[in-house]
């Protein structure tokens, strides 16, 4: 796989899906479906390394990334298997590994593992143990930049199942090849609001004027797209600006707080 990233023929084009990592730099996304069964972690740990690799992230990040998804991937396959078919034909939801690059808070990579059981979160005990959901995440904080989890949808769903997700982060590397972007502010409005759809967040208003278009989502945040920035109210109560490329990253952002309504921007 090439780490260099391709330019679209169009020039507007935010690269938002794709399976390639040289369009991670251009704010595509890779993902892919996990196996159901013992080979999860494996299959996650070739993933990950093959897109570090290309990336050219250097050989301790390599490392520390798969050892990180390694743990994520077997966690759910051990801890979070939901016990109801929410397939057709009796099978279940399979974990969904995600992987794209941001810009917000700081530059690096995010790496999630998706699982369609929320009742099974890893949480921190007091003194620093962890229940038994989260074990070795302890080791994933030490080898990576920062780590999470929260409510979500799933990504690659025919419809939208409602699960968790468990991420950490690596800082990219310097050089990284990600270059400003510039887009007609409608185009990347409806992209957003067609991502929040595709993931179960109904009722966004989106709204148009000249130079700038307005996102409005259930949960609270408002982002005001611009042809090279999306801006939004943070949850410090500072404006947060961030580039095109930070798209995927922004809507995951914002199913999180769809899923979790208690909590506002």
């Amino acid at each position: 796989m090439c780490g260099i990233p391709r330019r679209p023929a169009d020039p507007e084009e935010i690269v938002v899906i794709a399976g390639r990592p040289r369009d991670l730099p251009l704010g595509g996304a890779c993902l892919w479906a996990l196996p159901l069964d013992a080979s999860i972690a494996a299959r996650a740990r070739q993933l990950v390394g093959d897109v570090l690799g290309a990336l050219a992230f250097p050989r301790e990040q390599l490392d520390n990334g798969r050892l990180a998804v390694s743990e994520l991937a077997t966690n759910a396959f051990q801890h979070a298997r939901p016990p109801a078919p929410l397939r057709p034909f009796g099978q279940v939801a399979p974990a969904e590994l995600w992987m794209w690059a941001r810009t917000y808070p700081r530059r690096e990579l995010v790496v999630t593992v998706f699982d369609a059981c929320r009742d099974r979160v890893p949480v921190a005990r007091a003194g620093g143990g962890l229940d038994e959901y989260g074990r070795g995440l302890g080791m994933v904080a030490e080898l990576c930049a920062s780590w999470g989890t929260g409510p979500s949808r799933s990504l690659l769903q025919t419809r939208p199942i409602p699960g968790k997700t468990v991420w950490f982060t690596l800082p990219l590397p310097d050089p990284w090849p990600g270059a400003a972007r510039l887009a007609s502010p409608s185009r990347t409005a409806e992209s957003l609001h067609a991502m929040l759809a595709r993931r179960g967040v109904h009722g966004v208003i989106t709204r148009h004027a000249k130079g700038v278009s307005l996102v409005s989502a259930p949960c609270g945040i408002n982002v005001t797209m611009e042809p090279a920035a999306m801006r939004y109210m943070g949850t410090e109560g500072t404006y947060v600006r961030r580039p095109l490329t930070d798209l995927n990253d922004l809507a995951e952002h914002i199913v999180r707080r769809n899923e979790t309504p208690t909590i506002r921007p």
